[in-house]
This record gives structure tokens, C-alpha cells and sequence, in this order.
């Protein structure tokens, strides 16, 4: 069984939208405030680290970064890209943070050449 650490699920925040009462909300934060507020629904913060939330521009074909709203080609580059946000793990050589340990294992064969 793998840890939960070495999983990122991509959520797609373009219309977000409540399931409860159709509510339209922007952000996922907002979203989580929401629930918790109008609806009683919590959830564990920590599992947020492992959401990698993005958004699509309209009438454009390009991923948004929500964090930064850099804007990418594709899920690949947004992914290595959300390493500059997510420090969860940190390569003990040269600094650089990553997102999970999937990531952090496979950056540090760059150091064994």
C-alpha cells in the first residue's frame, strides 16, 4: 500500500460550484469555507497539499496556475511547475522543494551523475 504522500490529485477549479445549494465560488479555499459554514462539512486541512487545484482560461487552450497564474501547455510542465509552491519535500543537497516523494526520489538522480 502506498503512502498518501506520494499522491497529487489534479481538481479542475475553472466553475466551481457547491453540490448543496448551487452556490458559484472562485476559489478552493473558499469552497472549504463554505462547506464548512453553510453546510456543517469539514474537512482535513492537510489533505490539501496533495490537491494540485488549476483552472482553464476562456477561449484560450492554456492551464493556469492558480497560485501564481503562470499559464502552461500542459499538465507535465504544471506539475513540475507546482514544485516552486509546494515544499513538502525538500531535497537535502541542493534545497529544491517538491510536491511529493515520487517527485523529490526521481529529482535526485540529477545529483548522483
Amino acid at each position: 500500500c502506498k503512502s498518501m504522500a506520494a499522491y497529487v490529485v489534479k481538481l479542475d477549479i475553472t466553475s466551481l460550484t457547491c453540490r448543496l445549494c448551487d452556490a458559484k465560488i472562485e476559489e478552493l479555499d473558499e469552497l472549504i469555507d463554505h462547506l464548512a459554514k453553510e453546510h456543517g462539512k469539514h474537512y482535513d486541512r492537510e489533505i490539501k497539499g496533495h490537491i494540485m487545484p488549476f483552472r482553464f482560461e476562456k477561449n484560450r487552450e492554456k492551464i493556469k496556475c492558480v497560485l501564481c497564474s503562470n499559464e502552461f501547455n500542459n499538465f507535465k510542465v504544471l506539475f513540475e511547475h507546482m514544485n516552486v509552491h509546494f515544499k513538502n519535500h525538500v531535497c537535502e543537497i541542493c534545497g529544491s522543494g517538491f510536491i511529493n516523494r515520487r517527485t523529490l526520489l526521481t529529482h535526485g538522480y540529477r545529483h548522483l551523475t
